[in-house]
Order: structure tokens, then C-alpha cells, then sequence
């Protein structure tokens, strides 16, 4: 089972523009079995919050996310999105940022490839 949630342990930083930004590098990519790809997103919610792991990503209280096969979740119900993570190649750098206006952008080589309005 390929599925895991990875949850930081502090607050993101939060840029000159005031957003919250944080950035993955791709450094490999999976074999075709794995036509969905990955999925990123943000919680308001602390990891000692949890009473236990959660099996996948919606399952953390107020989170919102962005990925799997072109989904995306405003904490409450599922929605397609643009993005396919399944195109990734390495060397691509994704850039999850929420603004100030609490819009969760998804930035792949520096350009916008989704957006979730949250309620962080």
C-alpha cells in the first residue's frame, strides 16, 4: 500500500505577500500502477489533535486538498480540479500556497494548475 499522510509539526512560513507556502521537488516518480499520483494539501489542525493516523488525508479535521486524479477537497465534500500529479516528472517543483484570501493555490513550474478556497 503506497498510501500515506505526512503531517508537519509547526505552522507553514508565511511570505513577504503574507501567504503560507510550502514546495515539493520531484525527485522520482511511479510506475503506471499508480495512475493517480499524489495528493498535497493543508490542515489547520495540529498532528496531537488526531487520536490516531488516519487512513487517508480527508480524514484531518479542517484540511484541504489538491491531486489524485484531477480531485479536490474544501473540507467537506470532493470536486474536480485541473491538476493530474500523475503527470509529474522529476525536476518538476510543486508550490502549495494559501494567500491571505485563504485560496489554496497548487503552482507546478510556476503556474497555477488549481485553486480551493478554504476556511483555515
Amino acid at each position: 500500500d503506497a498510501s500515506r499522510v505526512l503531517l508537519g509539526s509547526s505552522s507553514l512560513p508565511r511570505g513577504g505577500d503574507g501567504s503560507a507556502t510550502f514546495s515539493i521537488l520531484v525527485t522520482m516518480v511511479a510506475e503506471e500502477s499508480m495512475a493517480e499520483g499524489m495528493i498535497v494539501g493543508v490542515t489547520a489542525s495540529s498532528p496531537s489533535s488526531l487520536l490516531a493516523p488516519p487512513e487517508s488525508s480527508d480524514e484531518v479535521p479542517r484540511s484541504w486538498l489538491a491531486g489524485l486524479d484531477g480531485a479536490v477537497w474544501d473540507g467537506r465534500q470532493w470536486g474536480i480540479c485541473p491538476w493530474q500529479p500523475s503527470k509529474l516528472a522529476v525536476g518538476d517543483v510543486v508550490v502549495v500556497s494559501v494567500t491571505e484570501e485563504q485560496v489554496m493555490q497548487i503552482i507546478v513550474n510556476r503556474e497555477v494548475v488549481a485553486s480551493v478556497q478554504v476556511g483555515v
